[in-house]
């Protein structure tokens, strides 16, 4: 029993270390900071085969958003949710999402969105992907 613990362990650990290499502007916890819009658009890629990755910011200050993702697996497709911040007791909710084809790439609009409320996006595993959000 203690064999198969340890063992189980040292999986456990080099699925970690896997999945956070190439990730640069998505990580595996959800977003506290806030992305300054004075920055211009956001950028974001990713690569996990374990783990579900969220953009590193939080935005707010915006009615409408703008996503392009680019799909770079070629052998899966791709979920993509934008999420807002809900109260700590509720779930937070999904307000927009898109699933895109091994290879693809989707461009859309959110509209609706309140300016007072925080979002952020979770790419589903697995994924490998880079894209960019914008205010509008």
């Amino acid at each position: 029993m203690l064999k198969s613990r340890k063992i189980f362990t040292v999986f456990f650990t080099i699925v970690l270390f896997w999945n956070s290499i190439g990730v640069a502007e998505a990580s595996t916890k959800k977003p506290s900071g806030v992305w300054d819009w004075t920055k211009g658009a956001y950028t974001f890629n990713g690569t996990a085969d374990y783990n579900d990755l969220y953009t590193n910011y939080r935005f707010t200050n915006m009615t409408k958003a703008e996503l392009s993702v680019t799909n770079t697996s070629g052998s899966y497709s791709l979920v993509v949710k934008v999420k807002s911040v809900e109260a700590w007791y509720k779930p937070d909710k999904v307000v927009s999402s898109a699933t895109i084809p091994p290879g693809g790439t989707c461009n859309w609009e959110k509209g609706g969105l309140d300016s007072g409320k925080q979002y952020y996006i979770v790419f589903e595993y697995p994924c490998k992907f880079y894209g960019s959000i914008t205010r509008k």
